[in-house]
């Protein structure tokens, strides 16, 4: 237990450390980006993929086997979400995962066209470390990933969520409480996404109000890099990013 809090500790502090470096670097002379104005006044930052590409992922949806979530399912120099395992019988009845390993180049050449939109919201490159798709069903209950929370993950840990299905109250969203208290419930047709700090903004899923309703999601997850790797990479159900930043897979 002592070894495992010692190692986690230095994960952060390693984090921290190689993100200070890394913004330090790309904030001087000609590598300073044009930071993104929508991220830095809101925390966040929304878009929408074209129709070819949410065509191409709902395509690819049709053939991907379905998987329950794995509390174990963690490649072992990532970090998991260890409360999980006690409440992995929720995700059983309303969550059902996509495996979408077997489409590599097909996700390689969608989000590789979001990249440079992640350096202008960072102030830096990024590398994806996991990625993620899952559908939620009506009826999950607010607890987990539906109920308010913060990801308290390391920091310049972000993730992008797609939504596949259109978000929205009846259909199913993400909200996100801003600074002034107010909340921002996440809209829009199929393909919406939005890029964010889920360690810093409390957010909360919402799952479909209407029975026949699913809210489809692929989730990416980005660390700070020096050199911008669009490559997805499947690190587990339950992972969330490496341990520390030299670390590839």
């Amino acid at each position: 237990m002592v070894l495992s809090k010692c190692i986690q500790k230095a994960s952060l502090y390693s984090w921290w450390g190689y993100s200070k470096v890394l913004e330090y670097y790309w904030g001087m002379g000609r590598r300073r980006v044009d930071r993104d104005s929508e991220f830095l006044r809101n925390g966040f930052k929304l878009g929408t993929l074209n129709f070819d590409e949410l065509t191409s992922l709902m395509d690819l949806l049709e053939s991907a086997p379905d998987q329950k979530m794995n509390a174990q399912d963690c490649h072992p120099e990532y970090l998991n979400n260890p409360y999980l395992e006690a409440i992995q019988s929720k995700f059983d009845d309303h969550f059902c995962y996509y495996d979408i390993s077997g489409h590599r180049d097909l996700l390689r050449k969608i989000f590789s066209n979001y990249s440079s939109t992640v350096r202008d919201c960072l102030g830096h490159p990024a590398r994806i470390v996991n990625i993620r798709c899952w559908k939620t069903l009506s009826g999950a209950t607010e607890e987990g990933p539906n109920a308010w929370h913060v990801d308290h993950l390391a920091y310049g840990v972000h993730k992008m969520l797609v939504y596949l299905s259109p978000p929205g109250e009846e259909t199913g969203t993400t909200e996100i409480r801003l600074k002034d208290g107010s909340v921002k419930s996440v809209k829009g047709p199929g393909g919406t996404w939005i890029f964010f700090n889920p360690t810093d903004s409390i957010h909360r899923g919402v799952p479909p109000r209407i029975e026949s309703n699913e809210r489809i999601i692929l989730e990416l997850m980005t660390v700070p890099a020096f050199k911008e790797n669009f490559e997805p990479v499947f690190a587990g159900l339950n992972a969330t990013y490496p341990w520390f930043p030299w670390t590839e897979i």
